[in-house]
């Protein structure tokens, strides 16, 4: 049965690196000087040049940074608001915000972003923020309406305040989804500032 399960495993590998070299080799014979789509190997040769000038590594970097701070204060507002949402009240009211404004996609904030903003690291810093502050914020929520709620009346019975609450019931229970939600905001992210640079490149075109 081992033996049978790591030949699925290897199998399975040896399948998904065939697909991924069927489009490398489709990448680099298809494609023309021509065609909208550039070849691979001119890719790669102005990727080295990038490299030798340093361009590269500096647009890494400040692509890093925007990326790292945006996260930052996505994921400090995700977490202050998540912790608010356990009082019933606050949901109620923050909610339908939140279900107004997440369907928006991050590509839409910025023109606002610019304007707000200005073109910079301030503009693409908060349309990171924004972007990965939904999909963490919408995983809070739903893992506090999953809690079950005998384990709240049990905490409170032996005397729990809402610090222990929060230490020992809400966050055990929430911390899975927490870190699904960073994980699909990470995503968004790198998605929204990649679409920031560009518009705001072409802004000051």
């Amino acid at each position: 049965m081992t033996i049978y399960l790591i030949m699925t495993t290897w199998n399975y590998r040896i399948v998904s690196m065939l697909g991924v070299i069927l489009i490398i080799v489709l990448w680099i014979t298809l494609p023309s000087n021509q065609s909208p789509i550039p070849p691979l190997l001119n890719i790669i040769a102005k990727g080295w040049v990038l490299i030798q000038t340093g361009e590269l590594m500096k647009d890494i970097q400040a692509s890093l940074y925007r990326v790292s701070i945006g996260l930052f204060f996505g994921i400090l507002h995700g977490i202050i608001v998540g912790v608010l949402c356990i009082f019933s009240l606050f949901r109620f009211m923050i909610t339908p915000l939140i279900e107004l404004t997440r369907p928006i996609p991050p590509i839409a904030w910025i023109p606002l972003m610019l304007v707000i903003f200005g073109i910079g690291n301030v503009s693409a810093i908060a349309l990171v923020a924004l972007a990965s502050f939904f999909p963490i914020i919408v995983a809070v929520i739903h893992s506090i309406d999953g809690i079950d709620n005998d384990l709240v009346l049990m905490a409170k019975s032996h005397g729990a305040q809402i610090g222990s609450l929060i230490r020992y019931v809400y966050m055990p229970s929430v911390l899975p989804t927490f870190l699904t939600g960073v994980r699909l905001g990470t995503g968004l992210g790198w998605f929204s500032v990649v679409a920031a640079e560009m518009m705001g490149r072409l802004y000051s075109i």
